[in-house]
């Protein structure tokens, strides 16, 4: 949250804690990787462009892909 952004967004884990988040632009090309060890993290997207995004999460639960639209 928030979606859409115009900057930054938070992302939480209510079941355990986020292992890595990964953002994709709207191609498939990785743009940023981040290290989390933790149940929250924010990711800082003021520095792309207005566009789609995807924001791959991993957990030790699984994997998860989410949409995030920057204006």
């Amino acid at each position: 949250y928030p979606n859409p952004t115009t900057g930054t967004i938070q992302i939480q884990c209510s079941e355990g804690m986020l292992e890595t988040v990964s953002l994709y632009d709207v191609y498939g090309k990785l743009l940023q990787t981040m290290n989390a060890d933790s149940p929250n993290v924010s990711l800082n997207l003021s520095s792309y462009t207005a566009g789609t995004y995807f924001v791959r999460v991993t957990t030790g639960k699984g994997v998860v892909t989410k949409r995030v639209i920057k204006n």
